[in-house]
């Protein structure tokens, strides 16, 4: 079955040494989400994980060779290689 790509769907997992990184991946069925248009693209984030996404800058970073999003918290409490974050 062939679902039709609705956008990335957002979120947070424990991981890394200060505790939160930030998800992205696509998804096909965006139910009990939040939507937000950017980049011409949608952008889902659960309802239960909203939290951890005030003041936080999405940003898109091209630099060859690499395309990539970044997440970017204001105030959150970076580990020493940047990948997570200690929640507020």
């Amino acid at each position: 079955t062939n679902k039709e790509f609705s956008g990335f769907l957002l979120g947070v997992e424990p991981t890394g040494c200060n505790g939160l990184s930030y998800t992205i991946e696509p998804i096909d069925d965006p139910d009990d989400t939040i939507l937000f248009f950017m980049y011409g693209i949608n952008f889902y984030i659960p309802g239960d994980c909203l939290s951890q996404f005030i003041n936080v800058t999405l940003d898109y970073v091209d630099q060859f060779p690499n395309n990539e999003l970044t997440f970017t918290k204001k105030g959150a409490q970076l580990c020493g290689c940047g990948k997570s974050f200690s929640p507020d």
